[in-house]
């Protein structure tokens, strides 16, 4: 088998195991309130109405007034048109199943099952290191899947008690599904680009899930995911324009910064910030130019950055009927403006332009370590801290300093440091960007639950740093039995969280739950710091830091697991799990603990 071959068997079995799981544990409805607008905006934009104001379908309390959300801000829809966009082929589907879509997702769920199945028997046909008594597994979970897939029907309802108006939510989750599965091909390829093995690809792309809340924003109709998706793109195109010198993968990064910013213009603003660092490090440092080639080089850089950013210029003007004022902008300014008295020619909030806005949002007071720190780990809100979700970069930071210091010397490959430190300057320049304009909202608003969401982009670009950083003090030679001893405690250790957190559902209602994880991940980080300097001394085996840093990963996937049942029967719009027996599951186990 050709390894370019054996790598689309990898990546199509990345997608489909991360699309099966989502389906399996995802429910398709609304979290929070804000969610109402993108459903709202998919239903005008698939209607072929205005786009800027609510028209009322969603959003509407049962005496038909509008949620205090709505109100406090006009009615304005003021998100990007990029996930309504992007959820059009997804809302045809479903409209054209009407009630009985959710009979297509689970003759979906199966088709993939078999798909996951084939893949997996051709990665492991060859494969040499993998005995004959693992490779009998396969047979075993193809009939467990069968056999689901049979209780899946026997189980099914047709959905009589939800509203066919209401298509657009599962529309929305389902692209957030299929996003989220897309993103691990480009993670995995990332790590193919930068010459590490398929298994070490395919396990760090699993902790780059584990150690965020893309999971659980994946169930709900937010942007992040499709976000997160970008940045993952983007990331892929760098990697492959440093390794492989070719020049059409950098021209798509500048691409992708344009819709970058079309879907979060304050991510966009950090990502163009980290592309120009990277285009000034490979030109005048890497490449070492001459004067004309840089001019022209930067000349083509600001056409295509240009031209990248037309969709959201369009958007705008759609909206606004002004290129450079997003429709959030107008949210921002409560003044009596409506679709029936709007007026484009007066002075108004549509005066403001995006540059404006972001100017008169700086607030550098804000920047005190002492906010730094509770972001980070302890928010006043009760959310999880951004480095108690994910752990990893506290590791990772550590581990440079332990490596300056250190008598034995480790290397990481020339590539894999550049890259590294570009994708650690992306989360500072993310991360810098809402600490700037968000003022002390990351640290107080309870409407960025459970955790510091709008930072969680970040996540993706922190672990691809913490785990390039990490990798030379992994064992070079893991054999079978340590690895099987590993998931052992692994999953005895999954267990234990599991039982903490049931313990914590008592006192839910005063983030217990957040707080005892976040204490667990701290204590672990402190526990694989003091484990790396005993193993630098020899003084105990070098397998304790990985069976310390497995444990580390699994506690924000517990973390994420939680959340998304805790919240699954919170949610107000009428739809269950996407699989029947997901939901027999859940009701008769699951719910009697989190009521």
């Amino acid at each position: 088998m050709s390894n370019q071959k054996n790598d689309y068997y990898w990546s199509f079995l990345i997608f489909i195991s991360i699309f099966i799981f989502i389906i399996s544990i995802g429910i398709p409805n609304l979290l929070l309130n804000d969610t109402v607008l993108t459903v709202e905006q998919l239903h005008q934009l698939s209607s072929g109405n205005q786009i800027l104001f609510s028209e009322g379908k969603y959003g509407l309390m049962e005496n038909g007034t509008q949620y205090n959300y709505f109100k406090a801000r006009n009615g304005i829809l003021m998100y990007s048109l990029l996930l309504p966009v992007c959820s059009l082929p997804a809302l045809s589907i479903i409209t054209l199943f009407g009630e009985f879509y959710d009979y297509f997702i689970i003759y979906l769920w199966a088709f993939l099952s078999i798909l996951f199945i084939i893949f997996l028997g051709c990665i492991t046909k060859n494969m040499l290191d993998v005995s004959k008594r693992y490779k009998k597994i396969i047979p075993a979970i193809f009939l467990s899947l069968f056999i689901f897939f049979f209780i899946n029907l026997y189980l099914y309802q047709p959905l009589s008690h939800s509203s066919p108006s209401y298509f657009e939510i599962p529309a929305v989750i389902l692209t957030n599904h299929i996003l989220l599965a897309l993103m691990g091909i480009f993670i995995f390829k990332i790590f193919k680009n930068l010459h590490y093995s398929n298994y070490y690809s395919c396990i760090f792309t699993i902790c780059i899930y584990f150690c965020s809340s893309y999971l659980f924003w994946s169930t709900d109709a937010k942007d992040h995911i499709l976000v997160t998706f970008l940045l993952g793109i983007f990331l892929y195109s760098i990697s492959s324009h440093y390794v492989k010198k070719e020049i059409h993968y950098f021209y798509l990064s500048i691409l992708l910064t344009g819709i970058i910013f079309w879907a979060r213009p304050e991510i966009g603003v950090g990502t163009l910030i980290s592309l120009i660092g990277y285009s000034i490090y490979y030109e005048f440092i890497y490449q070492k130019c001459s004067k004309s080639d840089l001019i022209k080089f930067f000349l083509i850089f600001s056409i295509l950055l240009l031209a990248s950013l037309i969709p959201f210029f369009i958007n705008n003007y759609i909206a606004t009927q002004n290129p450079l004022t997003p429709a959030f902008i107008l949210a921002t300014d409560i003044t009596d403006y409506n679709i029936d008295n709007l007026n484009l020619d007066e002075k108004s909030p549509f005066d403001q332009n995006i540059v404006i806005y972001f100017f008169n949002l700086l607030h550098i007071n804000y920047l005190l370590p002492i906010l730094l720190l509770k972001v980070f780990l302890n928010p006043d809100s009760g959310s999880m801290g951004f480095l108690t979700v994910n752990p990893l970069p506290i590791i990772g930071i550590f581990m440079l300093l332990f490596y300056r210091y250190s008598s034995t010397k480790y290397n990481i490959q020339e590539q894999n440091k550049v890259f590294a430190f570009f994708s650690g300057f992306l989360a500072l320049c993310i991360v810098g960007i809402y600490m700037i304009i968000s003022n002390d909202g990351l640290n107080m608003s309870h409407g960025i639950a459970p955790d510091v969401r709008y930072l969680s982009p970040a996540y993706l670009p922190l672990s691809l740093f913490s785990l390039l950083i990490i990798h030379p003090f992994i064992p070079k030679e893991i054999t079978g039995k340590t690895i099987l001893n590993s998931l052992k405690i692994w999953i005895v250790w999954g267990f234990v969280l599991a039982a903490i957190l049931l313990f914590s559902l008592p006192k839910r209602n005063i983030y217990f739950d957040n707080d005892i994880l976040s204490i667990i991940s701290i204590g672990l980080c402190c526990l694989i710091m003091c484990a790396v300097v005993l193993i630098d001394k020899k003084n105990i085996p070098k397998t304790l830091f990985l069976v310390l840093i497995g444990m580390l990963i699994i506690v924000p996937f517990m973390w994420q697991m939680n959340e998304l049942l805790y919240y699954a029967f919170r949610r107000p719009w009428g739809y269950d799990f996407w699989l029947p027996l997901s939901s027999y599951i859940y009701s008769n186990f699951f719910l009697p603990l989190y009521r």
